[in-house]
């Protein structure tokens, strides 16, 4: 992480990067990239204020856009499946940081196959990351993902394809803004072990380094996150109803104009 000073000196560069970064987007001839401030800041923070780095994000962004389009293009929070993933609890951003870093929860628990599918699932957590990346410090700092993997049955297996798991980490590597600096998997079952093994050569040394298997014991987990900001199904010490942002639907929601632009742009 920078230090302020380091920081305070990026920031007050902005203008000139976001410059930089929206000459070498209209030299591309075939996309049409979105270009203001609030949507380059995400990239060029998220790639610690490289310009070329972050112009490069961008393109992949689109270039996926376009290459996995079920993948988001019902991202926009009013779609009625995303609603429906919002609101059942699969998701849950924690309200509490760890070293600044914001938490995002995935329970599988709570996910009925019978009423969305992966592409829905894809879909919301697209939503929320962008969501989650509206904050300053985790456009800086990155993010932490728990994966829960309770109840994770045959019915949810056999939706990752081979091509769904390439696309997957294809989106969480190469063109996502922020920073993953965690995943944490708990609660893996046999089904879970066979699908990571079929996403591994997918996947970049970086994103590998930073997998955490931690099985059916929590007391793993702990050493890296304190029980003091988990809930007590992940062996913490806070009620299920205390952990985690309230009506994460609704927030999202209200910034549904972020997400329709968006998606006005991209690759021909």
């Amino acid at each position: 992480m920078e230090g302020q000073g380091e920081f305070d000196y990026h920031e007050s560069r902005m203008n000139q990067y976001i410059c930089q970064v929206t000459k070498i987007l209209l030299e591309d001839k075939y996309l049409t990239p979105r270009l203001d401030n609030e949507f380059l800041e995400l990239f060029i923070r998220g790639r610690k204020y490289d310009p070329e780095r972050a112009a490069a994000s961008i393109k992949r962004y689109f270039k996926f856009k376009r290459d996995a389009p079920e993948c988001v293009e019902n991202m926009y929070p009013s779609c009625k499946k995303t609603q429906l993933v919002l609101k059942s609890d699969f998701l849950a951003v924690f309200k509490n940081t760890w070293e600044n870093k914001q938490i995002l929860l995935l329970r599988f628990s709570k996910w009925p196959t019978e009423q969305y599918n992966l592409e829905d699932v894809f879909n919301s957590i697209t939503s929320t990351l962008h969501y989650m990346g509206f904050r300053l410090e985790t456009q800086r700092l990155g993010i932490i993902c728990i994966l829960d993997f309770s109840m994770f049955g045959w019915n949810h297996a056999k939706q990752y394809t081979a091509k769904r798991l390439q696309q997957m980490a294809t989106g969480l590597q190469d063109t996502f803004p922020l920073r993953f600096k965690a995943y944490h998997i708990v609660n893996n079952s046999v089904f879970v072990n066979i699908l990571y093994k079929v996403m591994w050569p997918f996947m970049k040394p970086k994103m590998r380094d930073r997998i955490y298997l931690h099985g059916h014991d929590m007391s793993n987990l702990h050493k890296f996150l304190s029980p003091d900001i988990l809930p007590e199904f992940l062996g913490g010490t806070l009620p299920e109803t205390d952990f985690c942002e309230k009506d994460l639907a609704s927030k999202i929601l209200k910034r549904e104009d972020f997400f329709q632009t968006t998606l006005r742009y991209g690759y021909k």
